[in-house]
């Protein structure tokens, strides 16, 4: 029944009542907690007799307008529902404190009920990250659900495909011109970019349990080294592999001339600018020299990136079009790295958005240099590897003419961020 553009009433008015429900929390006192949203394991919010009765969310105030780990077949309701940490807010901000007689009195007894509830992550609190600069928590990001945002992704992955080949006889009726499968088909691209943002945010990334002193623990960790190779695996595989899913010609004939090749670069761009992020390789740089071959190391990250974005190219294969663009948006983004970067106005990587003190991030140390910093002679080594593995490749033989030619250019594109001028 959701599969339409029309909905009947009593969906329209679960959806009305969704969104209202969202507000009135705000009115009652209620922020965004993005926490809140990555506390059920994806198996939970897979199981319909759950969500009956937790929802997919451990909140309404979260940002997560629906369940997209779930599966066809699995049975699990639509419909929202308030929070645990919903629950839990409410019963903290406003239960009476009879024995209390000032709110200083008050405040022990309220510090005292959040570490009573310190070890169950749906208690937990912290607000969103926004930004490639600014993402480095998986378990803040907007739009995400489950434990394992990840895994979510990939399950997302799976009815994004489905909804995308269904559009046609799902959205459009006799008659209907073309607005609702354009506006269909560029949502699905933009959820498409949002699972891509959930799984980057895990590499060079942190987890954030806020605390006071007396509490045991720190509040940053770093995301263990074997997620991030699985946020790294997910990207190879969903983001920057060619969405061929996407590319339906029977869909995008109705609704432009051209315009499908320069879209999937930009998005693609962007998935590269992530990877290749100064904050991130900061972030990175400081978690090896602190945890050394017990985290994943910028050089393991960058040689995966490498991989993943030049597999093709480095093995003489046939490159095509979307790949080409690929592989150039990693070069121009190498270059801008190392000799177009400018440190000024640029902060250091954020250690975290909220405070015992205040809600603002104190900058612990002055603007990140990149030029004093590993990320210029890491950038530079991935380029000196490149191009030796395709000049390997082109003296191997390349017979495709276009991918040839390909080649030769980005040997001459590196050669030129390499010594430019």
């Amino acid at each position: 029944r959701y599969r339409s553009s029309r909905l009947p009433d009593d969906l329209m008015g679960e959806a009305i009542r969704y969104v209202s429900s969202h507000e009135t929390a705000h009115s009652v006192g209620l922020p965004h907690n993005q926490r809140a949203n990555f506390v059920f394991p994806v198996d939970s919010i897979r199981n319909p007799d759950f969500v009956r009765r937790m929802g997919h969310s451990g909140s309404s105030v979260g940002r997560t307008r629906f369940n997209y780990a779930a599966q066809p077949g699995d049975g699990v309701p639509p419909e929202r529902r308030m929070g645990v940490w919903d629950r839990w807010a409410v019963y903290w901000g406003y239960r009476p404190i009879m024995e209390a007689r000032t709110p200083e009195e008050e405040a022990p007894i309220l510090a005292r009920w959040v570490t009573e509830r310190a070890d169950k992550p749906w208690f937990r609190f912290a607000s969103a990250q926004f930004g490639m600069d600014e993402e480095w928590d998986p378990y803040r990001m907007t739009e995400g659900i489950s434990a394992d945002p990840v895994e979510a992704a990939s399950l997302g992955m799976r009815n994004l495909r489905v909804m995308v080949d269904s559009l046609l006889p799902w959205v459009l009726r006799d008659g209907d011109d073309y607005y609702e499968l354009e506006t269909h088909y560029l949502q699905a691209l933009t959820q498409w970019n949002r699972y891509a943002e959930h799984a980057a945010a895990a590499i060079g990334g942190s987890w954030t349990h806020h605390k006071r002193y007396g509490e045991p623990g720190v509040v940053y960790t770093p995301v263990e080294p074997a997620y991030q190779r699985k946020a790294m695996t997910f990207i190879d595989e969903q983001v920057l592999a060619t969405p061929v899913w996407a590319l339906d010609t029977d869909v995008l004939r109705r609704l432009e001339h051209a315009g499908a090749v320069e879209r999937i670069r930009a998005y693609q761009e962007l998935a590269v600018q992530r990877l290749l992020n100064h904050a991130r390789l900061a972030r990175m740089i400081e978690h090896e020299a602190f945890h050394g071959a017990r985290t994943y190391t910028p050089v393991q990250m960058l040689d995966d990136a490498r991989a993943a974005v030049w597999r093709d190219a480095r093995a003489g294969r046939v490159v095509d079009t979307y790949r080409r663009n690929l592989q150039r948006a990693y070069l121009a983004q190498a270059d801008s790295l190392l000799n177009k970067a400018d440190n000024r106005g640029w902060s250091p990587p954020r250690s975290g958005d909220l405070r015992v003190s205040s809600d603002r991030d104190p900058v612990l140390n002055g603007e990140l240099k990149i030029a004093q910093s590993d990320i210029r002679p890491l950038i530079r080594d991935q380029l000196t590897l490149l191009r030796v593995e395709l000049r390997a490749a082109l003296t191997r033989g390349v017979t495709d003419r276009n991918t040839r030619i390909h080649l030769q250019d980005a040997i001459v594109r590196i050669g030129r961020v390499l010594e430019p001028g």
